[in-house]
């Protein structure tokens, strides 16, 4: 399985899932470069899934998800990379998409957006997504 390369719509709903979801930790990380929300989601499988959002400002963001506590950049760990570079005009569609899930994790950082279970859902949405990277 190879790290598949998707656009923010495609992805927004498995994220959206994570973001909302009230099981899931977040970590956020200030960093020089700009700010990192870490969803980290135990219980799916014997493994916990990731999903990080980079936010690097007016450059533009990331978005990863990954199986494992470490980031699985060049293995079989990442499940998808998003990457949005405000500058190039092919992808300026997603910007958009990507603002509102930034926001929402900022706003779930800050826990001032409601929580619910979305177990079934990400279990559904995670099935998925592995069944279409095969």
């Amino acid at each position: 399985m190879s790290i598949q390369r998707k656009t923010i719509r495609e992805i927004s709903d498995i994220a959206i899932a994570f973001i909302a979801d009230k099981k899931t930790c977040v970590i956020t990380q200030y960093e020089t470069y700009g700010i990192t929300y870490k969803f980290t989601r135990y219980g799916l499988a014997d493994f916990p899934y990731v999903l990080e959002l980079l936010d690097y400002g007016s450059s533009g963001s990331m978005l990863t998800m990954y199986r494992g506590t470490t980031p699985g950049q060049n293995d079989k760990r990442a499940l998808f990379k998003s990457i949005l570079i405000n500058k190039n005009k092919d992808i300026s569609k997603n910007i958009f998409e990507m603002r509102n899930l930034l926001e929402m994790a900022r706003l779930r950082a800050n826990n001032t957006i409601c929580t619910a279970d979305n177990s079934k859902l990400l279990g559904e949405k995670l099935q998925e997504l592995t069944q279409n990277s095969r």
